[in-house]
């Protein structure tokens, strides 16, 4: 059981574990807007979708995860939450979803690795391989369920940055942020927190994160002040 600020969730039945990944999005998506309706796809253990409720306090939060032990446990620990009442869960492929309520931001940590469909885990290997979860239909997706001038933002490898600014763009898609994490200022980034916006993108920001000082030991005050509000040790040590 991990214990935030404001909850407690448990991964132990998801196939993919909460992390520094997870957490990344969590505290950064919609940083700039205020969100009614937010469609969580691929929501796991339900940890994205609780730390946005915490965020936004008035925003309906629908969770879709495919996999129905990770789907069980989401909603075990949506229960337990403060936020039960404005998170619902689906348990479906999310290109199935549809909403009676109009979308203005989508969130997804989504599986974008290239390794064979091979694991010895096989429920893990489902929630890794992007064939359950591709940056197509991601991207098609939000095209169709997003509002205008509605967001989608990920976390997603750094190598993966310019494929999908250009299938967004394709898709009429405008990215309007692209943040570089970096576990620290030596190593380069191994993740990128990305952002598009369904209608015209006036302001564009490019920053780097680095998670830990040049030490190596402690997190930086960047990545503590983007995660305070989540984590019980301020300083992470």
């Amino acid at each position: 059981m991990f214990k935030f600020k404001q909850f407690e969730i448990s991964d132990q039945s998801s196939a993919m574990k909460i992390g520094t990944d997870g957490v990344l999005l969590g505290a950064w998506a919609f940083e700039r807007y205020s969100p009614s309706h937010i469609v969580d796809v691929g929501s796991g253990s339900g940890l994205i979708s609780l730390m946005l409720a915490q965020r936004f306090p008035s925003a309906k939060i629908s969770a879709i995860e495919i996999d129905q032990f990770a789907y069980l446990e989401s909603r075990k620990n949506i229960d337990l939450s403060p936020w039960a009442n404005r998170i619902d869960t689906f348990n479906c492929d999310f290109k199935n979803f549809i909403s009676h309520i109009p979308v203005d931001a989508i969130v997804s940590n989504p599986p974008f690795f290239d390794e064979p469909f091979t694991a010895p885990d096989s429920q893990r290997a489902m929630a890794r391989h992007q064939a359950t979860l591709s940056p197509v239909a991601l991207i098609e997706f939000a095209t169709w369920h997003l509002s205008d001038q509605g967001i989608l933002s990920m976390i997603v490898p750094a190598k993966h940055e310019d494929e999908l600014i250009y299938l967004a763009t394709v898709n009429r898609l405008d990215c309007n942020a692209v943040i570089y994490v970096k576990s620290n200022q030596y190593q380069p980034p191994f993740r990128v927190l990305i952002e598009f916006t369904k209608g015209h993108s006036s302001t564009f920001k490019r920053q780097t994160l680095i998670i830990k000082d040049k030490d190596k030991n402690h997190y930086t005050t960047a990545y503590q002040d983007l995660t305070k509000d989540f984590y019980l040790d301020s300083t992470f040590a």
